[in-house]
């Protein structure tokens, strides 16, 4: 029955994430609650430097979003895997910049 149980729960997961759609998703970056950046996820190919107290660069390229370089105490935000999904996001707490994935007609809850 355990085994049963989590081969559906492996299924549902891998359904979940196979469905994601990144057509249309957006990368958008905020710093200090402002959009500074905002360019199409597909397509997009290059380094985007965001300035602010501790500025930092963002890498659009295949598909994934990362932070390359900053300039902030603890690096958490570099440190960071590269997005690819809509609802992800990169955070730097200490800049207060975010570069998220929008759009893509990506589902937050399936009924039916």
């Amino acid at each position: 029955m355990c085994a049963l149980i989590l081969l559906l729960a492996l299924g549902l997961t891998l359904g979940l994430h196979a469905g994601a759609k990144t057509d249309g998703a957006q990368v958008v970056v905020s710093a200090g609650g402002t959009q500074v950046l905002q360019k199409p996820l597909e397509g997009t190919e290059g380094r985007f430097p965001i300035d602010g107290e501790y500025p930092l660069t963002v890498c659009i390229s295949g598909g994934r979003v990362w932070v390359e370089d900053s300039h902030c105490p603890g690096g958490d935000c570099q440190a960071q895997r590269p997005i690819s999904r809509p609802g992800q996001s990169i955070v730097c707490l200490p800049g207060r910049i975010t570069v998220a994935i929008r759009g893509g007609g990506a589902a937050d809850l399936i009924v039916g």
